[in-house]
């Protein structure tokens, strides 16, 4: 009996969905068109540059929530005349002709995204297999001595984080970026580049204020609480890039010259509160772990290359609110004014980089460059400059710094390896006796000062430095 009711319940089962599937088939058929030709539209609408090319046939829709649809493209093209931007900066950097073709396309073998048609809710979730190649023009592509003939980028896969794309805290992950090079030397051996990149990553500190970075993007947003920002320590944009492994191969003719790989680095960027709260600090730096070059048949440059890690920051410090809001003025205004005539453009320039200097020269900043640390195969160094301009008639005075942690172990390190000759070797030791200030714990330090206007304050390690007039070491003071 109980059999008997279990099969009853199956048929009608079965009866109701072929019911369902014939008079529902259709209709959803026909909305799932619809929302495809709706995203198709939105997303040629964003970009004027680009065009998108969707196959309906091949591209999958699913009710994922009220007004929520998430869509799978399956073999998608976008074509773009961006290189007709390149064109025009070419024009105007070169009298050649642009190597570039006019339009570009790219193949994306799967894209997958949620979609709202109502309010054009749009979340890219991920792209895999993104692909694009371009046959140059021969001839006008040169770079370095090198003819170029074509150029290949691929990406495995980009991974999407945010709530919508048009959320400036969306941020994406880019895995196995390849850029190919080609082309031909003077003599006509031809020259191939591979740049692998296992992973890009953006890591968000939690930093960033981002009703400021939204000043820069949204014409309408009001200009930025500095004095705020720095009470909270906001930063206005604080981004770190994280790369995995690079790797970096050049052939010729088919045999390798040379390749190079670098076990992970990041690129920074910031403008944020200093550690005193009172002024602001913009810069960019690079970080790179395990750097490693080989060339066949140069081993010496496999030792001196190798660098185990390093960091390199340029830094513009002391920035008071002012000067800060001018530089944000000056770059919004450089979005707003693209489409204008050159003359409004330099009046409008004009007036603002007038004004980020005036408030520049109030702050009194102070540039810096850094090198710590720099962990070497022979050794360990750290170099830190300072670069102050306290207003444009003085000119700029410099120190610089540069200390070689146990420099007798970095010397004898350097002559068992037998990577230098015996003479260079001798030229470094005699500099390092001469000029270095020796330290109880086996480190040695330079110091060099310098003010452009009064010659002699020219100073290294604290005494007068009068410039050679030869390549002669003795031309310099002793220490």
């Amino acid at each position: 009996m109980k059999q008997h009711v279990l099969f009853k319940l199956f048929t009608l089962g079965l009866v109701a969905l072929v019911l369902f599937a014939t008079n529902c088939a259709k209709p959803a058929e026909q909305k799932d068109k619809e929302v495809i030709a709706q995203l198709t539209d939105y997303l040629n609408s964003r970009d004027p540059l680009g065009q998108f090319k969707i196959d309906p046939a091949t591209t999958i829709v699913t009710l994922v929530g009220n007004n929520r649809y998430q869509i799978t493209l399956k073999n998608t093209f976008f074509i773009t005349d961006l290189t007709g931007v390149v064109d025009i900066v070419n024009k105007y950097i070169s009298s050649k002709d642009s190597p570039f073709s006019e339009l570009d396309t790219s193949r994306m073998e799967e894209v997958i995204l949620i979609y709202g048609p109502e309010d054009n809710y749009l979340n890219l979730r991920s792209i895999k297999g993104l692909s694009i190649e371009n046959e140059l023009e021969p001839k006008l592509s040169s770079f370095g001595g090198l003819e170029l003939n074509k150029i290949g980028v691929s990406i495995g896969k980009i991974t999407y984080q945010g709530q919508d794309t048009r959320d400036s805290r969306s941020s994406e992950t880019v895995e196995h970026l390849k850029i190919d090079l080609s082309g031909l030397t003077a003599k006509k051996d031809k020259i191939s580049i591979l740049l692998d990149i296992e992973k890009i990553g953006k890591v968000d500190a939690g930093k960033e204020d981002h009703n400021l970075s939204d000043y820069l993007m949204n014409k309408n947003a009001p200009r930025p609480d500095l004095k705020k920002a720095l009470e909270t320590g906001a930063a206005i944009n604080d981004l770190n890039i994280q790369l995995g492994k690079v790797y970096l191969s050049i052939k010729k003719n088919g045999s390798k010259i040379c390749d190079s790989s670098i076990k992970n680095a990041a690129y920074l960027q910031f403008m944020k509160p200093d550690d005193t709260r009172k002024s602001f600090k913009y810069g960019q730096g690079i970080q790179l772990k395990n750097l490693k070059l080989s060339i066949p048949g140069k081993k010496e440059f496999q030792l001196l290359s190798h660098v185990k890690e390093c960091c390199f920051e340029f830094s513009i410090n002391n920035l008071s609110p002012g000067a800060t809001l001018a530089f944000l003025d000056l770059m919004k205004k450089s979005f707003t004014l693209r489409n204008q005539v050159d003359s409004t453009k330099v009046s409008e320039y004009t007036s603002l980089v007038t004004r980020l200097l005036f408030e520049i020269m109030k702050s009194k900043v102070y540039m810096q460059f850094s090198i710590s640390p720099f962990k070497h195969y022979f050794g360990e160094m750290k170099a830190v400059a300072d670069i102050r301009l306290y207003n444009l008639m003085a000119g700029p005075i410099v120190k610089i710094t540069l200390t070689l942690f146990k420099v007798d172990d970095i010397l004898n390190k350097l002559k068992e390896a037998d990577v230098l000759s015996a003479d260079t070797l001798k030229i470094i030791s005699g500099i390092i006796e001469r000029y270095a200030v020796r330290h109880g714990n086996g480190d040695a330090s330079f110091i060099y000062e310098m003010d452009i206007h009064q010659l002699r304050k020219m100073l290294l390690q604290g005494n007068p430095l009068i410039p050679p007039t030869s390549h002669n070491f003795s031309d310099f003071p002793h220490h």
